[in-house]
């Protein structure tokens, strides 16, 4: 689709409120890009190291939708979306999704946990901006019912919006 028949279909995604002030997705996760740079001290660089760590996997898979791989002047260099996020940064709208759970042991795969959370429901009413809870609530009650710890998991790969997140 044209790129603004596609801003106004992602548009009906957003908080009715914040939409109406005119904060897109892209604007909403450069606050929180920026916020989260901002709170632990990262150079924006290392947003570009994500994407080329991101395109770099997507060159070794045939159904990838990017096969290409990038540098991070590449990144660098790529078209402002919203400050500080570039279009490297950002996935493509036609994105999919995929699991997979790989274990060392032999015989099935078994179901051990999941989970769900919750935030606020307008982005500026966050206790900080920089985090997702609900992704944080998700994944302790996930862990918590599989009997895990975060330094039991070896690899978590997951998809987003933009590598920030």
């Amino acid at each position: 689709l044209p790129p603004a028949k596609t801003a106004g279909l992602l548009s009906q995604r957003e908080n009715p409120h914040d939409r109406a002030y005119g904060a897109t997705l892209p604007a909403l996760g450069a606050l929180v890009t920026r916020k989260y740079l901002e709170a632990y001290r990262i150079p924006e660089s290392a947003l570009h190291k994500v994407a080329v760590k991101n395109h770099e996997h997507g060159s070794k898979n045939p159904k990838a939708h990017f096969q290409n791989t990038i540098t991070e002047d590449d990144v660098a260099r790529s078209p402002l979306v919203c400050d500080p996020l570039r279009r490297l940064h950002c996935a493509p709208t036609s994105d999919g999704g995929a699991a997979v759970l790989l274990g060392t042991s032999q015989g099935d795969v078994w179901y051990r946990g999941w989970g769900k959370g919750t935030d606020v429901p307008l982005f500026q009413e966050r206790e900080d901006i920089s985090r997702f809870a609900a992704t944080a609530q998700a994944s302790s009650l996930a862990r918590e019912m599989a009997t895990i710890r975060t330094g039991d998991v070896d690899v978590v790969e997951f998809h987003e919006a933009f590598t920030s997140f």
